[in-house]
């Protein structure tokens, strides 16, 4: 489902998940980009995107915020390099 098909439509977890799985995989875009863009083309608003997480992405975002040191915390361990 591409972004355009979501304008208009109720916004769930099983939506929001799969614009932002898809953003990250075809556009390489991180998850914190991803559903960003996706509440801008839609016109979600941001602030009650919590309640449509699910585990898996907030997961992921946890790790991108530990990376980028957002959040506090221990950084995943990761091989030099990569």
């Amino acid at each position: 489902m591409n972004l355009t098909e979501l304008e208009g439509k109720i916004m769930t977890k099983k939506r929001l998940t799969n614009a932002g799985e898809d953003l990250v995989a075809k556009d390489r875009m991180s998850y914190l980009e991803a559903l960003a863009h996706v509440c801008e083309v839609t016109g979600f608003d941001p602030s009650g995107i919590k309640r449509l997480l699910n585990d898996s992405i907030k997961e992921k975002l946890e790790v991108e915020a530990l990376e980028l040191r957002l959040i506090k915390g221990d950084r995943p361990n990761k091989l030099p390099g990569l």
